[in-house]
């Protein structure tokens, strides 16, 4: 098992430049990115990998087991997750409104910056120190992106002596109370079997 486990990722791995040599058009999709195709193979190693772990478990002891590992297939979705590296996307900064940049959504790569363009995702007032990720999944019938990011440190400084405090209750759903003499707020909302009404 072991054995076919290493040959199989071995030739995984010699795809990868396969892949690359011979300008496969699958591994070429204009639309993904260098890195995101990269990731896309890695990720099929990983998953031909824990199933040989899986698998090996299974055979020496199948109690914590309630069937045979499968062995993995290509998906059956439409739609799928995608992940993008701070290579693929660039963060904007235009007019005080940040704009997210996404790869191979621009339709003339030789014009000028403009948020109105393919591509362009405005972030508001949202300040981003670094992009380290971001990872696009379907949401419904839409898309979600999901970013990781550094901000700046902040510079204020907090009044330790300034209290405010939050107490969520059965009747009442939400209290509040300070000692900086401002006047006390509650939310009337009930919650009746977990759901809030």
């Amino acid at each position: 098992m072991e054995k076919f486990q290493k040959n199989i990722i071995y030739h995984i791995l010699k795809n990868l430049n396969l892949y690359k040599k011979s300008n496969n058009p699958d591994y070429f999709n204009p639309i993904l990115t260098s890195q995101t195709r990269t990731r896309i193979v890695k990720q099929a190693m990983e998953d031909f990998s824990s199933f040989f772990k899986s698998a090996k478990k299974y055979y020496t002891d199948n109690t914590n087991y309630t069937g045979k590992p499968n062995y993995p297939k290509y998906t059956k979705s439409e739609t799928i997750t995608v992940d993008y590296s701070n290579q693929d996307c660039t963060i904007y900064e235009i007019n005080g409104i940040t704009y997210l940049k996404l790869p191979h959504m621009q339709k003339n790569k030789n014009a000028k910056i403009k948020p109105k363009k393919w591509g362009y995702i405005s972030l508001g007032k949202l300040k981003i120190k670094k992009l380290m990720n971001l990872k696009i999944s379907p949401y419904y019938d839409t898309y979600k992106i999901s970013l990781v990011y550094e901000i700046e440190k902040s510079n204020h400084s907090l009044d330790n002596t300034r209290i405010l405090g939050l107490d969520p209750g059965l009747n009442n759903f939400l209290i509040s109370s300070n000692n900086c003499g401002l006047n006390p707020f509650h939310e009337h909302t009930k919650c009746v079997n977990g759901n809030a009404i």
